[in-house]
């Protein structure tokens, strides 16, 4: 698995959410919707939503956050313990 996917799928299932700045702020990713893409094609739970904000010039602006779907969240954190052997 690609380290920067890695990453993400890790944020993603401790619940956390992320926008384009912030994984490259936080993650060191820099084509954070190549890899957006990346993962949703290979099937992960990634959702997003559109927010509003300002930009560095109090200029309005609109950008996605992603997170995972809860349900599917939890799912593969089972997945991820029975893989590691620690069954819940």
């Amino acid at each position: 698995m690609n380290k920067q996917i890695q990453r993400l799928d890790d944020w993603f299932l401790s619940g956390k959410t992320i926008t384009d700045t912030e994984a490259s702020k936080y993650l060191s990713i820099g084509k954070f919707s190549a890899r957006i893409t990346e993962m949703r094609q290979a099937g992960y739970p990634i959702e997003s939503v559109w927010e509003k904000g300002k930009n560095q010039f109090g200029e309005a602006t609109r950008y996605k956050r992603y997170f995972y779907d809860e349900e599917q969240r939890q799912q593969r954190l089972k997945s991820r313990q029975i893989q590691n052997g620690n069954p819940a």
